[in-house]
This record gives structure tokens, sequence and C-alpha cells, in this order.
């Protein structure tokens, strides 16, 4: 794979830069000449960046989207400005992090690179707001408990948090998150799809300002879901349900106030089928989504749909294998259709498989 250095020495009053190389591998080594420089935006196999880079004292925005292994020197933690730092995907987190308490928005893409001590750092960037961090095993990395221990810890202490998005895998469920004494009060955004929960973790409903969430829950039941129904400012939901449900569960009235749109997953049967909505619950849905695999259909659709006032549009795809035949999804389909009939509003029905 080639080398490209591009000749930055005469743009020496340049503030915006962007390379798109995706093929290439980008070495940056002159970049230090552009005292100027407030956003720089790198989408290449890889980059390397020059050891003295603190010189851009001026940069705000550091965004490297690459995929192979870069170069990252630790002298970039003493950037004093730099507002947003998304690293390559196979980078950890920089040594002496806890030193760039200006950042406000931070991803990483390979937390299995990033030592105890900087993840412990993490806790120190006050001025965070958005925080994404994940662990592909395309790499090999993985968190200890020890590792996993200092995260939980340190978002715990970042208050004016708004977006959270983990995907540290360390075994199938990690109950260190369970139980989080003082979550970031003020979070908007909570992604945990791919940190999994035996159930609703308590905690998030003190998420007074939460709008939008997606987690996964390995059992979902009434009193789990009355956790989330309580949060007063939720407008978007998407659920992942690891096993079929064994009673009824009950979205009741006054329940998720302004949701507007729902979506619930599970590869082991149609979990939908066991909500029972009462009158009055979801006020604001619009939008009501559904995926599972034919194969586990039990034969029924939730119960009560035609409660949902403000429904428009029902989504139901279903996952098939070589052996599922064409009368189990017409069936699938019937029924969908059949109990929408009921609706006052009569919402669109899409079907996908």
């Amino acid at each position: 794979m080639s080398i490209y250095a591009p000749p930055l020495e005469s743009f020496k009053h340049v503030r915006v830069l962007v390379f798109e190389v995706p093929d290439e591998r980008i070495k940056l080594g002159a970049i230090c000449h552009l005292f100027q420089l407030r956003y720089l935006k790198v989408s290449a196999d890889s980059v390397e960046l020059p050891a003295e880079i603190r010189e851009l004292v001026h940069l705000k925005t550091l965004e490297m989207n690459c995929w192979s292994e870069s170069i990252i020197s630790s002298d970039i933690v003493h950037l004093p400005n730099l507002f947003h730092l998304l690293l390559p995907a196979d980078t950890g987190l920089p040594e002496g992090i806890r030193n760039m308490t200006s950042i406000r928005t931070l991803r990483c893409s390979n937390m299995g690179k990033s030592s105890v001590e900087d993840i412990t750092g993490l806790g120190e960037l006050t001025n965070l707001r958005d925080l994404s961090l994940s662990n592909n095993p395309y790499w090999g990395d993985s968190l200890t408990v020890e590792g996993i221990d200092a995260l939980v810890s340190s978002v715990g202490k970042l208050r004016d948090l708004r977006q959270l998005y983990l995907n540290c895998q360390h075994g199938r469920y990690k109950d260190q998150l369970d139980s989080l004494p003082d979550p970031p009060s003020r979070l908007e955004v909570l992604d945990l799809v791919e940190w999994p929960f035996y159930v609703v973790p308590k905690w998030i409903g003190g998420l007074r300002y939460l709008r939008w969430l997606r987690m996964t829950v390995a059992d979902l039941s009434t009193d789990e879901l009355r956790i989330l129904g309580e949060l007063p400012s939720l407008v978007h939901t998407i659920l992942s349900v690891l096993c079929l449900p064994k009673d009824k569960i009950v979205v009741g009235s006054g329940s998720f106030p302004v949701l507007e749109d729902i979506s619930l997953y599970s590869d082991k049967g149609d979990v939908a089928a066991y909500l029972r909505f009462e009158a009055g619950a979801m006020p604001s849905l619009r939008a009501l989504g559904i995926e599972f695999a034919v194969k586990g259909w039990s034969g029924c659709t939730p119960n009560g749909m035609e409660h949902l006032l403000g429904l428009e549009q029902v989504n139901v795809c279903v996952y098939r294998t070589p052996t599922t035949d064409q009368v189990a999804l017409d069936g699938v389909s019937s029924a969908y259709r059949k109990a929408l009939e009921v609706h006052p509003r009569h919402p669109t029905f899409a079907f996908e498989r």
C-alpha cells in the first residue's frame, strides 16, 4: 500500500482540512506548519500524526476515520483547545488522556488497547458531552474485568454527559453497569444495545431528560417496561429482547407519555405478541416496529393495539430460514392485518420477510 504525504508547507493559513484517500496510508508530518488549523478530518487506510502535534494550538476538531493501525503520538493529549476527538478504529485511548480537559466529544473504537489508568482518566474529562466507546472483537483486544470496573466508575463521574454509547464486550452480561450508583442525570441519548442486561437497570428510570434509548435485555416484564414507561422525555426507543417473556407484559394507562416510536427485536420469537396495551397507554405513539424469527411465532399479535390512538404505522419484519414456508409468512401477515382492522385510525401496515 502506498504512502501519501501531502505537500502542506504552502498552506500555512488554512483553517479547515479534509483528506479523503480511503486506500492510502497518509503521513502528516508537515501538518504542524498549519498554525491556523481549526478542523482536521482524515479518511484513509491509516494515518501517522507528527510527534509535535501540540503546536496546533487552535485545533478544535480532529476526526480520523481509519481502519488499519495508525500512529497517534501521545503529544495529542496536550492540544489545549481540542473539543472533538474521533480516534482511528484500531487505536485505544491516548496515554495521559486525563489531561484533555477541554474535550467535549470522544470516540474510541478499540478500548481493549486502553490501559486501566487511561480508562480511569476518562472520569476527569468533566466537559464531555458525547462519549462513544466500543471494542471490536475483530482486533482481538478485549477489556479486562478491571477495565470494565474503571469504565463504569468513570462514566458515573461525567455529570454533564448528554450522549453515551457503550459497546465493550467482556462476556455476555456485565452486571457492573446494572447498579450504577450515580449515573449522568442529563443524558439525552443512551445506546447500550451491545451491553446486554438481565433486566432493565433501575437507574435508567431516573434519566428525566432521556429522549432516545436503545438497549438489550434478557428478560422483559411488566415491571421492567414500567421503568421505561415513566421516563417523561422518552420519544424514541429500540429494545432487543433475548428471551421470550413468561407472562403477558402490560403497558399501563399513561405510560410512555411522549413516545413516538418503538421497535422490538427478538430472534427467539415475537416478543410483541406478549404485549397488552391498556386504554391510555402510549398516547403519542405513531410508529410500532416488530422484528422476530418466524419459527418462534406463537400465532398471536399484541393485544389492545386499538388503544394506541395516535398509531399511524406498523412495520413487521420476520427472520426466515431455508425451511420457512410461505404459509407461515402469510399467517403472520394475515394476523397483523386482521388485528389492525379494528383500529380506529386504520394505520398503514408494512410486512418484510
